[in-house]
């Protein structure tokens, strides 16, 4: 019994603790892009005040807009993996409880055939 967290907890434990750091970057990336988009916002003002070109601001308006789609690539891509890890995991520990208490079962079986 006491070997049983090895075969099925563990792994699940696992991967939150995986998952759980993972989740703690996604903060500090959400902040870049949030100042890079504050950034194009400013540009008009720059555009204004002739310290920045139209076509300074247009490529600032473009590479955050790649930085955009990355960002929106690599979370759907997050998701669909947490999807599948979790699935597979839960799929996992669902097998070897069904096992353990199989195992149990079996012991309990074999107690009250002694009677």
């Amino acid at each position: 019994f006491p070997q049983q967290p090895k075969k099925d907890l563990h792994y699940l434990m696992e991967t939150n603790h995986e998952y759980k750091g993972f989740l703690g970057c996604f903060p500090d990336i959400i902040g870049v892009h949030k100042g890079a988009m504050e950034k194009v916002k400013e540009g008009d003002k720059l555009v204004a005040t002739n310290k920045i070109t139209p076509q300074d601001k247009h490529t600032m308006a473009t590479r955050v807009s790649t930085m955009s789609y990355a960002l929106q690539a690599e979370m759907n891509h997050f998701h669909s993996n947490r999807i599948y890890d979790y699935n597979t995991v839960m799929q996992l520990y669902l097998e070897q409880q069904v096992q353990f208490y199989e195992t149990i079962a079996e012991k309990l079986r074999q107690a009250l055939s002694h009677f």
